[in-house]
């Protein structure tokens, strides 16, 4: 602003200081920036409105267009593909629940059917039931497991892992039918197995099914094959978070949105359809004391030591259950002289035999009411000596958080409650692994809870004997029975937080999550410190097929940093100036170097990026160390490439330094991207010397074969010239083995002909001769005579 807008006359501005016109100006600048601020403001708030306006107006043409062309609107939509993926994830919703609906009520009815035979028989005549009932029902499915189904065998959930890792979610469209169809009858029979398996892969492979035909790929198809198997849970668990849960801690890698929300929203679709077809409602799957859930902090605040110890018991007993089921899996795997099909059978029969020794429940009703409510279509009343380890076993669990195991027999072998605690526990252990480990249709969620809450049980029964000061109430009883009903498959599967939640949905027990995350970590840690693979993961590595729970087993973990360090680094002192830095950078092409002192310890590190950082702001008489990262990331040899690519994609200078340990901080190398490059192809050449070695030995093979032909067919080895050079190059052209294929095939099946031929003449001469040496015996011939008949008979 000049003076005269000041209302100051030139005169008068000549007898202005200094100090004042700089007030002035400074005045004027501000001023201005104010004036500026002020437009650009009004320039945006016209935008923004302007944006709006549009927005709105675009916004009214779409949903006119909507209207007015409906099948341009759709075809739109179809190829929105996250739209897609939630409209799979509503469908699998849907399916979900209605395969949840239509396989419990095929349970119930094969329960009736094969309990039915146990009605009303007693003495001998139960005891041989108790036997035959899973004999028969493995009977049914093992042909058509053997057959038509080999990948419904077994849990159910390691198959759905494999197909969403190794086969883009491909999932067989025959399987959920007859995986249903197999596992109702396993379960009805009586085999020790849980319906979380059977349907999870009901599920998932419906949505495989359909995202296939909606032509969605890689990523899209898993996320909802993971939607059809999360639908299934949480209608069948009634638990809608912790079946969310189960396929993002067990399936799922990421935890994006665009997986998030489909997995969210299909469990919740089939949340809210199964409480209606399954009539449900606000109840539970467990029903437990009132007290426990209204339960305060205040009322287990003494026990949390005991919880402590509860979750290392679980943690035990979650090994010895998963080291058992592998033990058993490892065999049947292995012995190849028994039929495939014998193996369920088998499993079937032990499982009974140990159905004679288990537990037995005095009384039970069976019903079948496919719409729920008080009616029932078919019932059996008062069925008695229902072995406790058969099925699915949520009798036992609801007995247990009663705290009525004496009236349920639990002392029919006269050694105490403790006593045949630990004896259903060891059973329903054995049983479980005889069912699944030998290739029957089921799961091992339900057995897990059943063995959890005997061991709760069990604990709190042990802790009210040994210490009475304690006088453990109902409440009590069924509190520790919870924690231990969640912590053993916690440890078993490594799904916490899937537990936690569903623990409590399926009990309604909301205010206990303080004993449940407790006990259910311990159980993780114990299990994660002694096993290296889970319930699920160790089938998939029997097979041979190593995957982890988040996926894949990486490449880069099996690498170390010290094996694909460069070791020969060009280093800089720490008080070198930055011109002296760009004279050696001009002679050199690295683009980092580290920065040592004169003891050799690392301080940081200095990039080419930081050199011309130092020449744009005219720093170069500063030192490296100035200029550089003096606390860049590092690593030690022994930590894995893993961690050194997650370091550097987290670093803007592209290096890490590599200690050889923390204490003396000297640099032993260091690792760029080029190296994570480099350990990429010593895999992918180590691959490729495992495939030429496998060749090698297939070469060898083919040679022996095609000398042992031109040894018994000269005339061949004119036609085959590559033999000449196989001392040197070990190698046959593709022209001979097709020559081998065609011209070779007729006369070796005529020389295997002939050597057969050869065998049945020598067996008819050898039994020529027996004849005359019985002749000769009969009628005294003297054996000179006797020889001559033979050579004439013979020449003849």
């Amino acid at each position: 602003m000049d003076a005269e807008n000041r209302n100051i006359s030139p005169k008068d501005s000549k007898d202005i200081s200094n100090e004042e016109k700089q007030v002035i100006e400074d005045i004027s600048k501000e001023e201005e920036e104010a004036n500026t601020k002020l437009v650009e403001a009004e320039e945006r708030h016209g935008k923004l409105q302007h944006l709006f306006q549009m927005g709105f107006i675009n916004t009214l043409k779409t949903v006119w267009c909507s209207i007015r062309h409906p099948k341009q609107f759709f075809q739109v939509l179809f190829r929105q593909r996250s739209l897609l993926i939630y409209m799979i994830a509503i469908l699998s919703g849907l399916v979900g629940a209605g395969a949840a609906w239509v396989f419990s009520n095929y349970i119930s009815l094969a329960r009736i059917l094969f309990y039915g035979l146990i009605y009303n028989n007693a003495g001998i005549a139960q005891l041989l039931m108790i036997v035959l009932l899973p004999t028969l029902a493995a009977a049914i499915t093992a042909p058509i497991l053997n057959k038509w189904a080999p990948e419904a065998k077994g849990h159910g959930i390691p198959e759905v892992m494999e197909s969403i890792i190794f086969e883009d979610g491909y999932i067989k469209t025959t399987t959920p039918y007859l995986k249903m169809a197999l596992s109702g009858i396993c379960i009805g029979g009586g085999l020790s197995l849980g319906r979380e398996g059977p349907i999870a892969q009901i599920g998932g492979g419906f949505s495989s099914f359909l995202g296939r035909k909606l032509g969605l790929r890689g990523r899209s198809i898993k996320t909802v094959v993971v939607c059809g198997l999360v639908a299934g849970i949480s209608a069948t668990f009634n638990a809608p978070i912790g079946a969310a849960l189960f396929g993002l801690e067990i399936l799922i890698i990421s935890l994006s949105a665009d997986q998030l929300i489909p997995i969210i929203l299909s469990s919740l679709i089939a949340n809210i359809v199964g409480r209606f077809i399954l009539d449900t409602g606000s109840k539970p799957i467990f029903e437990i004391p009132t007290e426990l859930t209204q339960i305060a902090f205040n009322d287990y605040i003494p026990y949390l030591h005991w919880f402590l110890l509860l979750g290392v018991v679980a943690g035990l007993v979650a090994i010895l259950y998963t080291k058992s089921l592998g033990i058993i899996e490892k065999v049947v795997h292995k012995i190849k002289r028994v039929p495939v099909v014998v193996w369920p059978i088998a499993g079937g029969f032990l499982t009974g035999l140990i159905g004679l020794l288990s537990p037995r429940v005095l009384s039970q009703d069976l019903h079948f009411s496919p719409f729920g409510g008080e009616g029932s279509v078919f019932s059996i009343d008062n069925v008695e000596g229902i072995p406790r380890i058969f099925g699915v076993g949520y009798e036992t669990i609801t007995a247990l958080f009663a705290n009525d195991p004496i009236e349920n027999s639990w002392t029919m072998f006269g050694g105490g409650v403790l006593v045949v605690l630990i004896l259903l526990l060891l059973l329903k252990i054995l049983a479980t692994g005889f069912s699944v480990g030998t290739g029957n249709s089921g799961g091992v969620f339900a057995p897990a809870l059943v063995i959890g809450a005997t061991t709760g049980y069990g604990f709190a029964f042990v802790l009210n004997s040994v210490i009475p000061a304690l006088n453990f109430t109902k409440q009590d009883f069924a509190l520790f029975t919870l924690v231990g009903f969640a912590a053993v498959f916690s440890g078993s599967s490594r799904a916490v937080l899937t537990m936690i939640f569903m623990a409590s949905e399926m009990t309604h027990s909301y205010h206990t999550f303080i004993p449940l995350m407790i006990t259910c970590t311990i159980s993780y840690f114990m299990s994660k410190a002694t096993m290296k693979e889970n319930i699920y993961t160790q089938k998939l590595l029997i097979r041979g097929i190593n995957i982890s729970m988040a996926g894949p087993t990486d490449l880069l973990e099996t690498y170390k940093v010290k094996d694909i360090m460069t070791t020969n680094v060009i280093c800089v002192p720490e008080h070198m100036k930055m011109s002296e830095f760009d004279s050696l950078v001009n002679t050199m092409d690295h683009l980092g170097y580290p920065i040592i002192n004169l003891k050799g310890e690392f301080l940081g590190i200095v990039t080419t990026t930081h050199l011309k950082l130092a020449l744009n702001n005219n720093l170069m008489d500063s030192t490296v160390l100035e200029a550089g990262n003096a606390k860049p990331y590092v690593l030690f040899p022994d930590e894995t490439v893993n961690q050194a690519m997650s370091l550097l994609y987290r670093s803007d200078i592209g290096r890490i330094a590599i200690l050889d340990n923390p204490s003396t901080r000297n640099l032993v190398g260091i690792v760029s991207n080029s190296d994570i490059m480099k350990c990429l192809e010593m895999q992918r050449l180590k691959d490729l010397e495992e495939r030429r070695f496998a060749d090698k030995k297939l070469v060898e093979a083919e040679l022996q074969m095609v000398e042992k032909a031109i040894k018994n067919y000269p005339e061949l080895a004119e036609k085959v010239k590559v033999i000449s050079r196989k001392e040197k190059h070990r190698f046959i052209e593709k022209d001979l083995l097709v020559f081998l294929r065609e011209e070779c095939e007729e006369k070796v099946m005529k020389d295997c002909l002939e050597e057969k031929y050869k065998e049945h003449i020598t067996t008819n001469k050898k039994k020529i001769r027996a004849k005359k040496k019985g002749k000769r015996r009969k009628k005294n011939v003297p054996p000179e005579q006797s020889n001559k008949q033979e050579e004439e008979t013979t020449d003849n």
